[in-house]
């Protein structure tokens, strides 16, 4: 991956997005709705990196890990 992180399968819901480092600590956390745009502002805040995010929905989660570079 380059950074870049999709939401394919929440659509219509709030979401909770938690970036952890690779030790487990919590590097930051958002509440968005599934426009994107407010994450993508979000992500760009982060040093470079691997990083696991967790996506939280209302009835749904879903983990990954992504690399900023």
């Amino acid at each position: 991956m380059n950074g870049d992180v999709v939401l394919h399968n929440f659509q219509d819901q709030a979401l909770k997005i938690q970036i952890y480092n690779l030790n487990g600590q919590l590097v930051s956390s958002i509440n968005v709705d599934n426009s994107g745009e407010e994450f993508s502002t979000f992500f760009l805040e982060i040093p470079s990196g691997l990083y696991v995010v967790k996506v939280i929905g209302e009835n749904e989660f879903a983990t990954g890990k992504t690399v900023k570079p």
